[in-house]
């Protein structure tokens, strides 16, 4: 087990090493090293947008999960507002969201490994 301090930095560039470590260990089915993949900016962009509408909703005591068709409408809306992009039809903003779930896969992984959780 890493014992890290956040006030003093004890190992946190050790652990920063194991995370890294531990990424750089993951491929995708392909076979190809996950840090070599290149993210598109809207889906970076909707990893913005997503937590900006769950703030937004949770502010105002809402659940912060949408239904599906009102996600894809919010989303859409935000990202040509915000980032004049768009999706090119209802299958990618499905695939950046399934994207979405295997990064927060990944992340459980990566802290289970670490005994962060």
């Amino acid at each position: 087990m890493l014992q890290i301090s956040c006030k003093t930095r004890h190992n946190i560039r050790h652990l920063a090493s194991l995370i890294y470590d531990t990424v750089w260990g993951l491929k995708t089915s392909t076979g190809r090293r996950l840090l070599e993949q290149r993210i598109p900016s809207k889906y970076i962009h909707l990893e913005e947008i997503v937590a900006y509408l769950a703030g937004e909703r949770k502010a105002g005591g809402l659940d912060p999960v949408l239904p599906e068709a009102e996600f894809k409408a919010q989303v859409t809306h935000w990202l040509a507002k915000g980032f004049d992009l768009k999706f090119r039809d209802d299958a990618e903003i499905h695939q950046v969201s399934l994207l979405g779930i295997k990064y927060l896969q990944i992340l459980e992984h990566i802290l289970k490994q670490l005994k962060l959780i």
